[in-house]
C-alpha cells in the first residue's frame, strides 16, 4: 500500500502534478465545466497539493476532493481507544474544527488564530472549540477548591 502511495507520489511529481476537469450542475447557469490543478510546490509550502481553479481568484483547497479521500480512508481507520471517536461521525471539517481547538487551547492571538483558519468574523471563531460535557466534567471534578467548597457547603452537619 505505501509502496503504491510513494510510486503514485513520485508520479505527480515528475509529471509536475495533476490536473483533473470536472462538470457541475449549477442551477440556472446549466452545467459548468471546471479544471482542478494541483502542482507540486517549488517551494517549502504547508500543502503539500496547493489547488488552483479557473474560477477562483487565489489558492483554495477542493473541500470534496477531501471529503473523497476521508470517505474511503473512514472504512479502514482503527481510532485510538478513548471511547470518543465514532468513525462514522469522521468528516472533512473534524480535522479543521481539531486545528482551530487546539489553537485556542494554547493560547494563540485570536488574529493569527482566525488568519491560519482562513476566518473573518468573529462570529464564527467564537462558534469552535465549545467544550463536551465530558470535559466540562472532567474539569469541575479536577478543581479541588471548587470541589472543597461544594462539600463545606453541602454536607450537612
Amino acid at each position: 500500500m505505501l509502496t503504491a502511495l510513494f510510486e503514485k507520489l513520485n508520479e505527480w511529481k515528475e509529471n509536475g502534478g495533476l490536473t483533473i476537469t470536472r462538470t457541475r450542475k449549477c442551477g440556472s447557469r446549466g452545467l459548468v465545466t471546471f479544471q482542478d490543478t494541483w502542482t507540486w510546490p517549488t517551494a517549502s509550502l504547508p500543502d503539500l497539493f496547493p489547488a488552483v481553479r479557473s474560477d477562483c481568484k487565489g489558492k483554495i483547497m477542493n473541500k470534496d476532493t477531501v471529503s473523497a479521500a476521508i470517505r474511503r480512508a473512514r472504512k479502514t481507520f482503527v481510532p485510538p481507544n478513548v471511547g470518543e471517536v465514532k468513525v462514522a461521525n469522521i468528516r472533512s471539517h473534524s480535522g479543521r474544527h481539531r486545528a482551530i481547538n487546539d489553537l485556542k487551547m494554547h493560547n494563540v492571538k485570536t488574529e493569527v488564530g482566525k488568519r491560519f483558519a482562513r476566518i473573518s468574523s468573529e462570529a464564527v471563531w467564537k462558534g469552535y472549540g465549545k467544550l463536551t460535557v465530558k470535559q466540562a466534567a472532567d474539569e469541575l471534578r479536577s478543581n479541588k477548591k471548587l470541589q472543597e467548597h461544594w462539600q463545606e457547603i453541602y454536607t450537612s452537619k
